[in-house]
């Protein structure tokens, strides 16, 4: 009897690689951030998502 199934559901089951750039670019642009390349977003990424956007400006908050 399976009792759990856990889903890796971002580049899984659906490529929400172009929506979640979307979002995070225009986060970039809320917090006075150059939009950088897909490219780039794709090799700098990481989880949590906190670390990802301190390269970019250490003295970001979850609150801005």
């Amino acid at each position: 009897m399976i009792k759990n199934i856990i889903f890796d559901w971002s580049g899984t089951l659906s490529d929400d690689l172009i929506p979640v750039y979307t979002a995070t670019m225009n986060i970039f642009k809320k917090i006075g951030l150059k939009k950088i390349p897909l490219n780039k977003y794709r090799t700098e990424f990481r989880l949590p998502y906190m670390t990802f956007y301190h390269k970019f400006n250490k003295n970001i908050t979850k609150k801005m």
